[in-house]
């Protein structure tokens, strides 16, 4: 695996503008699910990312709710640590996978992993990689825009608000 150790400045939409530690869960499965994706966690982009999830969003605000969320608050921080960076095919195929053929996130935050930083290259080379599994192949497709998931609250900190409407 792609692991490098170091820190990195993200952007969160549409959780307000500061970060809540009660609303943290821990990323899990749901049956059904999109294997590529587990819920919880904090999804984020880096900062400097050339095409972001503010450009996603900005695009097809409709069908992100943008009548239950506020997408032009967030909030900024830096995450630091062990992070898994996905550049390309082989970083995708890399990620360990439970018995039932899922990305087993589980494993790689007891591998001391805080974050996975799917890059723009990544995305670009990765866009119609299929992993294959027990049951179903995978797609990463699913990220849409160049992203990091938090997979570990203790690695959050300076965190400041930001608004993109101002």
């Amino acid at each position: 695996m792609n692991i490098i150790t170091r820190s990195i400045r993200v952007v969160t939409y549409g959780l307000g503008t500061f970060f809540n530690d009660d609303l943290w869960r821990d990323p899990y499965r749901i049956p059904y699910g999109v294997p590529s994706k587990p819920c919880g966690g904090l999804w984020a982009c880096p900062t400097n990312a050339t095409l972001n999830w503010r450009h996603f969003i900005e695009n097809d605000l409709a069908f992100w709710g943008s009548e239950y969320r506020d997408w032009t608050k967030g909030f900024e921080f830096n995450v630091t640590g062990r992070i898994l960076v996905i550049d390309g095919p082989d970083d995708w195929r890399a990620i360990p996978l439970t018995k039932t053929g899922e990305w087993d996130f589980e494993a790689l935050i007891n591998e001391g992993i805080i974050a996975i930083h799917l890059t723009h290259g990544g995305v670009i080379e990765s866009k119609h990689v299929r992993v294959n599994t027990i049951d179903w192949d995978i797609a990463p497709k699913e990220w849409d825009v160049e992203s990091v998931l938090v997979l570990n609250k203790n690695s959050i900190s300076n965190v400041t608000p930001v608004r993109w409407d101002e």
